[in-house]
């Protein structure tokens, strides 16, 4: 059995992510937990996305999100942050 390689997410922000007027969208690459409603502060609901085999995350307020895709990855990645612009997410 080969080893679990995670999954690809592709995230699209909405327009009050603070960083919206440089990237509209995000891929994420190996992720192995999705966890929603993850503690923050009390005034911000966060979505979190772990990877164990990178060794790293990200959290980003869900207000910020407006979706994601999450697909199981084919391959393992260079690096936990990839160029959407670079990735084929889904069908």
């Amino acid at each position: 059995m080969s080893e679990p390689l995670g999954m690809c997410c592709l995230i699209t922000f909405t327009e009050l992510f603070p960083e919206y007027r440089r990237f509209k969208q995000t891929v994420l690459r190996n992720v192995t937990e999705i966890h929603w409603r993850y503690p923050g502060l009390p005034s911000h609901t966060r979505v979190a996305f772990e990877s164990d085999i990178h060794g790293t995350g990200i959290t980003f307020v869900v207000e910020w999100t407006a979706e994601f895709e999450a697909v199981l990855e084919t391959e393992r990645a260079a690096g936990f942050y990839e160029d959407a612009a670079s990735v084929k997410v889904g069908p």
